[in-house]
């Protein structure tokens, strides 16, 4: 009886949690969209935390920018891992453009490559467009060490990638 009982206010926690979680996203898009940025950390902050993986985009955002917290790029990019771990598209495309500019990161053809191909599976016609624009700078062996790296990351369910 007592499991029974545990078991249903658990459920039940996570019927509303979901729906509270939500909403406190969109008052953070409201705020983003007011130019409120401070408020928008606030209500993005604590989802991030708790593995919302949209939430984790835009604190890569905010604090890439230096909107409503301290500029840090290096901070902003590990957001960006964190969502792209839990496979925020925008956060793999991200990550793509920036190991193939070389900005913030080293250049680093066959990650680019890795991270547009994963986000174009997902169905990403941008990241499919940007894949092949990498791949026309690639080498042979760095398109060999590209299909590695991705297979790698399916694997490791893209942890650590």
């Amino acid at each position: 009886m007592v499991q029974r009982i545990i078991l249903s206010a658990l459920v039940l926690l996570l019927l509303f949690s979901q729906p509270a979680a939500s909403a406190d996203f969109e008052v953070g898009m409201a705020a983003y969209n007011a130019k409120d940025y401070r408020a928008a950390f606030s209500e993005w902050k604590p989802l991030a935390e708790q593995g919302h993986a949209e939430a984790q985009f835009n604190l890569g955002i905010l604090y890439a920018e230096g909107q409503g917290v301290a500029a840090d790029k290096k901070e902003g990019i590990r957001w960006w891992r964190k969502a792209a771990e839990l496979g925020n598209v925008d956060s793999q495309i991200y990550l793509g453009a920036m190991y193939y500019d070389g900005l913030d990161l080293a250049k680093d053809y066959p990650r680019s490559y890795m991270w547009f191909k994963i986000a174009a599976d997902s169905g990403d016609q941008q990241a499919s467009n940007l894949r092949r624009v990498v791949a026309d700078f690639m080498t042979s062996a760095q398109k060999t060490k590209a299909r590695r790296l991705v297979q790698e990351c399916r694997a490791k369910n893209f942890k650590g990638c």
